[in-house]
């Protein structure tokens, strides 16, 4: 479905598009989305979207449907068509993002380790109704819950939760047992699978670099800022996105998994300019290790991580959150005020000195589907 109607040249355009001629069609409604504003510009954008995808231009025509979003009057019949074609485009990337973070995690943990083993469709018809009550028993009891309270917290309050749950042991009592599983990362560190009918690639690039109890953990993320924690500002946004247009976004940031820190690069890249892309964010990587970042750049990316901390405890449900993974990390309160502290503190020397000690190719996973 296209729009085609409104101005004489989105008629005309319609009519090129029901004698098969696109690339006519495209030109009247390029013209439109450059003169006009409101619904007209929004329609051409969204027909434009719709002309990227068929010459296999993804990262083009999510930029044009983002366009259409931000002119679209909500809660309009505009608006549901536009936002379920994002959504459709979206889908196609989803597809080969989840298959990418698959791999990832089974190249980096090992098929035998819970996080590098993924579920099969197969096995569901193996479980049991008794295999899940022995799991709802083992996990869900008195002694392996912890309830967290924020707000205005009253004696009312605290009297109708311990009535509820705190009279009487309930469950089997017993706190589950947790194995340990060995990491066996892969000494083949690159996957690539082809899909012949993308025009796309999901690529994930990363490796394991420092544990969350490290004294230089919250000082690397300032470094992942710096590199990708903005898709438009960051460096690897400024290069991959805005100066040669090979993907939409772009982001870096440290992952953390039982206590593990990964630093993780995640985009959707043009499949012919893959191998490019993978090269420029080497090249980025090597300019942290050999240069000095600038104040200003420095200074924007520390407020940037800040803002985000501010935002993260802005209410009650995000402050039991935060607060809640600490206690599961078995980490004082005081973490959250240390994160503050030292990303304030770190300077250009020592940033250029974590590139050095932890961004290092020669222990990069390497993915890209697509």
């Amino acid at each position: 479905n296209y729009f085609d109607g409104g101005s004489v040249e989105m008629r005309d355009a319609g009519v090129y598009v029901r004698e098969h001629n696109w690339e006519e069609a495209a030109l009247l409604w390029k013209k439109i989305y450059d003169t006009k504003k409101g619904q007209k510009k929004m329609r051409a954008a969204y027909n434009l979207a719709l002309y990227s995808e068929m010459q296999g231009n993804l990262t083009q025509a999510k930029a044009y449907i983002a366009d259409a979003i931000a002119l679209v009057k909500p809660e309009t019949v505009d608006a549901t068509v536009v936002r379920a074609y994002q959504l459709q485009l979206d889908s196609y990337e989803k597809k080969y993002q989840n298959e990418a973070c698959k791999l990832f995690d089974e190249l980096l943990y090992g098929k035998n380790h819970p996080i590098g083993r993924y579920v099969k469709s197969s096995e569901f018809p193996q479980i049991t109704r008794d295999d899940i009550l022995t799991f709802y028993n083992n996990g869900y009891n008195s002694k392996n819950v912890r309830i967290m309270v924020t707000g205005k917290v009253t004696n009312d309050v605290i009297n109708i939760i311990n009535n509820h749950f705190g009279k009487d042991n309930w469950g089997n009592g017993c706190l589950p047992i947790s194995p340990k599983f060995p990491i066996e990362t892969a000494t083949n560190k690159r996957k690539i699978v082809d899909k012949k009918e993308a025009t796309q690639s999901s690529i994930i690039l990363g490796s394991f670099v420092l544990n969350y109890n490290d004294p230089d953990f919250f000082k690397l993320k300032v470094l992942c800022q710096v590199l990708g924690g903005d898709q438009i500002s960051s460096r690897l946004g400024k290069k991959i996105r805005e100066e040669k247009g090979y993907t939409y976004g772009i982001l870096s940031y440290l992952r953390v998994v039982n206590m593990d820190g990964i630093l993780t690069i995640k985009s959707d890249i043009k499949k012919d300019k893959v191998n490019e892309s993978i090269d420029d964010i080497y090249k980025e990587i090597e300019r942290l290790k050999t240069e000095l970042i600038e104040d200003d750049e420095l200074i924007q990316n520390k407020n940037s991580l800040l803002s985000t901390i501010s935002k993260a405890l802005e209410n009650a449900f995000s402050i039991s959150y935060n607060y809640n993974n600490l206690i599961c990390k078995n980490l004082p309160i005081s973490t959250l005020q240390k994160q503050i502290d030292d990303i304030n503190s770190v300077n250009a020397e020592e940033l250029r000195t974590l590139a050095q000690k932890y961004l290092k190719r020669e222990n990069f996973i390497e993915v890209v589907v697509g």
